[in-house]
């Protein structure tokens, strides 16, 4: 009896000391994004798998880096993502976006939809530790480079949760080896705090090409020194 006295106090323990990580099933479900992994699986039966590349996942603002290969040569990267997919959507498509290229360095952009769609800062931010763990766990000598999620014009007003998350996600990578954060504020926002309204498209979310051309002056010199 005292056994099962102390299993279910620690039990209890680990659930207060770790939020749920939310996950939408019914969205997981209906596999919204399933036509562009095909597109990536059939990119790869006709051009090959090339393993240990630099691997950068995560929702549209890396599916939209068009110039991605362009800009960080002569590095080989692989761009891998998609639609405007949640930290659960990207971690549900691992074993075909993720496993087939054995990356020895990552590029991580999630949890900004996560929060849109309404995810406590908290949750999103365990749930991405998950991914990163999980990435970790299967490769062990991945180096994964975490961008923060993103102000802009059209999500102004998530912007504090959006920092809440990232302040957490944060942490997260300064405590733990191999872990690396990248501040996307800090190429975004102007000495007085605001947008930088010039470097996105029309809608106030993606980035336009002078956004791109910031982000990678600040991703490429990490990157070069990490390979």
């Amino acid at each position: 009896m005292k056994i099962k006295l102390l299993i279910i106090v620690l039990t209890a323990f680990v659930f207060q000391a770790c939020p749920p990580i939310h996950n939408n099933l019914a969205k997981l479900e209906n596999l919204r994004f399933e036509q562009e992994i095909k597109a990536f699986e059939q990119q790869d039966k006709e051009n090959g798998i090339n393993t240990k590349e630099i691997l950068f996942i995560g929702s549209s603002s890396i599916r939209m880096w068009t110039t991605l290969s362009e800009d960080m040569q002569p590095m080989k990267v692989l761009n891998r993502g998609f639609g405007g997919a949640t930290t659960p959507e990207v971690s549900q498509f691992y074993d075909r976006i993720i496993t087939p290229y054995k990356p020895r360095i990552v590029v991580i952009y999630v949890g900004e939809n996560d929060i849109a769609e309404g995810i406590e800062p908290v949750n999103v931010a365990y749930s991405v530790q998950n991914l990163c763990r999980h990435i970790k766990a299967d490769f062990k000598r991945v180096k994964i480079v975490y961008l923060s999620m993103k102000p802009s014009i059209s999500r102004w007003n998530m912007w504090e949760d959006f920092k809440k998350g990232n302040t957490q996600i944060k942490t997260f990578c300064e405590s733990n080896e191999d872990y690396y954060y990248l501040e996307t504020a800090d190429v975004m926002l102007n000495k007085e705090g605001y947008i930088r309204k010039e470097i996105f498209i029309e809608d106030g979310l993606h980035l336009n090409a002078k956004g791109y051309e910031e982000w990678t002056k600040m991703v490429k010199p990490l990157l070069e020194k990490l390979r």
